[in-house]
């Protein structure tokens, strides 16, 4: 049974499935078989494979042309059955539940009709948007990551206080979304902060959230106090499941003395989204085993594949069952 239709599964593919999946010249002949096995289930409509912005970032390293044609490729493969990000997903779910409608599983996806990396003009921002994100990374991992260094050579967090400190970050990101909106609510102003990077100043993801629904949805007053209320008397995973995918996994980048790296950041935005949406989701091992260990999979009802063995034969096993 699929999170977004019964009779559909929802397949997120990673990074290190799509490059080979993509290629005309197959390492193994069973990517070849896989990719056939991929675009007839979904011509038949028993799966969907999501294409998202995040992809598009990481495919714009290459150059111009090589891009375009893995962007045009993968846009194919997932018939333009796209998956938003999390920055548009959560104010999405937080105005419904204000405004008293469902958040069906359609807050997270739309039908795109061109890729985004179709010409050099939306290549350059994309590319130019991944430099940037590497260039704070890079910065956050400066600091960062010396002390995740030191703090590996001390006694592990034991299962139950890293899901304790998951739960924590949690509830410190929905006062962040509390604050806001008692400000909005009593004097239908809120004070933005900004984090200062050397490459350039950006938002603080919380005001974003707010800017989006004061600018985008014309979020009222009366309505913020309804929103504060939603966000005090319930919790976060209920009310917006991606942000607390998000900042679990992000508190476990610390509890598990991981690196601050693109790659990781990438893993997150992705993650956020997929984790409360799809079925079956290919991602890394150290992230699999943070997801495993916050019991993210058991959550969310979701399959979390990797890139071994065992898990590829899974795969393999579940596509050639759904085609018969």
């Amino acid at each position: 049974m699929g999170k977004y239709a019964a009779d559909k599964t929802v397949i997120y593919l990673d990074q290190f499935m799509t490059s080979p999946l993509l290629t005309d010249e197959h390492s193994h002949e069973r990517w070849a078989t896989w990719r056939q096995l991929l675009e007839q289930l979904t011509d038949q409509k028993k799966i969907l494979i999501p294409y998202t912005k995040e992809h598009a970032l990481e495919t714009s390293h290459r150059d111009f042309e090589r891009a375009r044609l893995h962007d045009e490729s993968f846009f194919q493969l997932c018939r333009g059955f796209s998956m938003h990000s999390e920055d548009v997903v959560t104010p999405r779910i937080l105005i419904n539940a204000i405004r008293n409608r469902p958040s069906t599983p359609a807050v997270y996806c739309h039908q795109s009709t061109v890729p985004w990396l179709c010409t050099e003009k939306s290549y350059s921002q994309m590319r130019a948007l991944k430099e940037i994100g590497n260039k704070i990374s890079q910065e956050i991992g400066e600091i960062a990551n010396p002390m995740r260094v030191a703090t590996a050579q001390t006694p592990q967090f034991d299962l139950v206080m890293q899901r304790k400190l998951a739960l924590d970050c949690g509830q410190r990101n929905k006062q962040e979304l509390i604050t806001r909106l008692r400000s909005i609510y009593r004097y239908d102003f809120f004070t933005e902060r900004t984090l200062e990077f050397r490459v350039q100043d950006v938002p603080f993801w919380a005001d974003q959230v707010i800017n989006a629904l004061v600018k985008g949805y014309d979020l009222s007053q009366t309505e913020a106090k309804k929103g504060l209320e939603l966000l005090e008397k319930n919790p976060l995973i209920k009310v917006l499941p991606p942000l607390y995918v998000r900042t679990c996994l992000e508190s476990m980048l610390a509890t598990k003395h991981m690196k601050e790296t693109h790659n990781s950041h990438f893993d997150i935005m992705r993650l956020s989204t997929a984790i409360p949406f799809c079925d079956v989701i290919f991602t890394d091992s150290s992230m699999a085993s943070a997801i495993s260990d916050l019991e993210l999979n058991k959550q969310f009802n979701c399959t979390i594949l990797t890139a071994k063995e065992k898990d590829l034969t899974l795969f393999d096993r579940m596509l050639r069952e759904m085609a018969n």
